[in-house]
């Protein structure tokens, strides 16, 4: 098989994950998981057949596979990973996953074979982003829907009683982080390629968005607002007439805020203004600074803590809730009068330290830093790099509140391999 022809495949490959994975649930599975089994499963099945297409071509791996530093950082990470499995609580857990998480090493070894499928074969052509942006309008009308209280598909035990909204995505929270991974996007569409099918995308986009009452999003959508903005103010020689439809987008955005603030009686306003309660009780410590953030504060110090006590390789992926339950279960009745299962640091880069070590972090973090430094030294030349920097800055900003889900995650590790890409316009 030729380089042309396997380079082809591949970038079939990673626009059907980008368009069809999002989308998928089986409002039907007898183990009561809609949403991260089904994602799990087909995500596997893509990594397989990626990895099936470097074994055909095997003569062209020095082509696909670039063997430079952040490669080299990630082999260091999943090597760490591997390493920590020796030290968990449960091997077996460490490698296959929780039942409703379903992100075991299989599914990081997996992100991971789609960073590098999306780094060989270059960037999003602009057809591909339409489609990835239709993907994202349908699952933002699928939570507004349930907004309002309509909900045509069959719901499993856990959500049969919600009134949030969490599309096909399983919960407020990870419906969140895919928005903020798909907002700049759809600016861009508008702002650059003057697209108005993008502005109605934007709209749902931006009304889900305010709808999952997510905070961390928030921050991490005006995170990646900011960092989009501000990259196009840099490059504005290039991108001179730009000025009009960026005006339209903010005044569209703060139209949106006001109506649904309107809408709800002020319920948004209320819940935003817990952004700056919570850190002021942060800051000034004392009785009741640990409920901050959704009671965030309370497992964060005790993950600090748990990390500190084993910081080389941690208690093994996905094994957070043994020692967490093991250790702090007075502490969880004092809290919240009842058992309830702390699982995860709901805080990606403590979860990271906390359940495969410190080392593997720094070396995630290195790799995270050098995918977006190399996609820095080409905005200049490729304008879909902006919308793609500032979603994975977004999305970033948001996991420092969230968790990696295998509802969303995989999309960030692909955007951060086009990021990673050689490639200019090479596109898919």
């Amino acid at each position: 098989m030729n380089f042309e022809s396997v380079s082809e495949k591949i970038k079939q490959l990673v626009a059907a994950v980008l368009i069809a994975v999002p989308l998928l649930f089986v409002p039907m599975s007898v183990s009561d998981d809609f949403f991260y089994a089904p994602k799990a499963n087909a995500l596997l099945v893509f990594a397989f057949l990626y990895l099936l297409l470097l074994i055909l071509s095997y003569k062209q791996i020095k082509k696909l596979i670039t063997f430079d530093k952040i490669n080299l950082w990630l082999a260091t990470y999943f090597i760490l990973l591997l390493i920590s499995l020796f030290f968990a609580h449960d091997m077996s857990l460490a490698i296959q996953g929780k039942p409703f998480r379903k992100e075991g090493l299989i599914t990081l070894c997996a992100y991971g074979l789609m960073f590098l499928a999306a780094r060989s074969v270059g960037t999003l052509s602009d057809r591909i982003v339409k489609l990835v942006l239709g993907s994202g309008f349908l699952i933002a009308c699928y939570g507004i829907m349930q907004f309002f209280g309509i909900d045509p598909f069959l719901r499993d035990s856990i959500r049969e009683s919600w009134t949030v909204v969490f599309s096909t995505m399983g919960n407020p929270n990870f419906l969140g982080a895919y928005l903020v991974l798909i907002l700049p996007l759809s600016v861009h569409e508008y702002i650059i390629n003057k697209n108005k099918w993008a502005l109605i995308v934007y709209t749902a986009v931006v009304v889900c968005l305010l709808m999952t009452m997510t905070r961390g999003s928030w921050i991490g959508a005006i995170i990646s607002m900011i960092v989009y903005f501000g990259f196009l103010w840099i490059n504005r020689t290039r991108y001179h007439d730009t000025f009009r439809r960026s005006l339209l987008i903010v005044i569209q955005g703060a139209i949106i805020i006001l109506g649904f603030n309107l809408l709800t009686q002020g319920i948004l306003s209320v819940r935003f203004s817990t952004i700056a309660d919570d850190a002021s009780l942060l800051l000034n410590g004392g009785i009741g600074s640990e409920k901050a953030g959704s009671v965030r504060v309370f497992i964060w110090k005790r993950v600090l803590e748990l990390i500190r006590l084993r910081p080389w390789f941690g208690y093994g992926i996905e094994n957070l809730y043994i020692p967490f339950m093991n250790t702090y279960i007075v502490d969880i009745m004092a809290m919240f009068n009842k058992i309830v299962i702390i699982d995860k640091a709901h805080n990606e880069y403590l979860n990271i330290a906390v359940s495969t070590g410190i080392p593997s972090l720094i070396a995630y973090l290195v790799f995270v830093s050098l995918s977006i430094r190399n996609a820095l030294h080409k905005l200049k030349v490729d304008p879909i790099l902006l919308p793609i920097t500032a979603s994975a800055v977004g999305y970033l900003t948001q996991a420092f509140f969230n968790i990696s889900v295998v509802s969303v995650a995989y999309i960030f590790w692909i955007f951060l391999g086009i990021l990673a890409g050689n490639q200019i316009r090479k596109v898919i």
